[in-house]
């Protein structure tokens, strides 16, 4: 039985595994057992053995102003990336990323947008534009030390279209490259400003 290659995060980062799972499954009636023993061989990170296993995408926080905008950017991350929880002030962000990164509770929320799937913490925290540097800096802050993941920011001295679905379509391509180009450089666990 021959399996197709598995896509973790983009065409370009395609890890193509169809011939040791071939071999393993046969061996296992538990497929999802068989999944995670290939991950932990192939030395996949925490979150791409959960993308294998559960079909969802890396957990992440998104932070935005807007749901009209933000409930675009959600879809459109998948299904490379699982928005957990939805930020829409620094102030929230203050007390509800913090509590996220520490697993301790589930956090209160203003709003529906994110799939709410607490069960494995976030590997980035992304803010669209409506979030300048002292915004960011207040929430990094009240975050400090708690989990290392990069922080991702616009880079406003691109061209985006105006506000509306489009932008968030163009911010997310810029997102995903990002988060791609982190994750093959072994960047993801640095708690670090990164401009999309």
């Amino acid at each position: 039985m021959n399996y197709p290659p598995f896509q973790i995060f983009s065409a370009s980062t395609t890890v193509c595994l169809s011939r040791r799972l071939s071999a393993m499954l046969p061996m296992h009636r538990n497929h999802l057992w068989a999944l995670s023993k290939l991950a932990q061989q192939s030395n996949l990170s925490h979150y791409t053995t959960r993308r294998f296993v559960s079909n969802m995408g890396a957990p992440i926080i998104l932070c935005g102003k807007t749901e009209e905008i933000g409930r675009g950017v959600v879809a459109s991350l998948k299904p490379e990336y699982d928005v957990i929880h939805f930020i829409m002030t620094p102030e929230a962000g203050m007390a509800q990323i913090p509590a996220i990164l520490k697993g301790e509770q589930v956090p209160a929320s203003d709003s529906t947008l994110g799939s709410k799937d607490y069960s494995e913490p976030p590997v980035a925290i992304v803010l669209g534009a409506g979030y300048d540097d002292a915004d960011a800096e207040v929430m990094m802050r009240a975050s400090a030390g708690i989990r290392p993941l990069p922080w991702l920011r616009p880079d406003l001295t691109k061209p985006a279209p105006p506000l509306g679905p489009e932008y968030g379509k163009a911010l997310v391509a810029r997102i995903k490259e990002l988060l791609a180009e982190l994750q093959s450089e072994g960047k993801m666990e640095e708690e670090e400003i990164r401009w999309y």
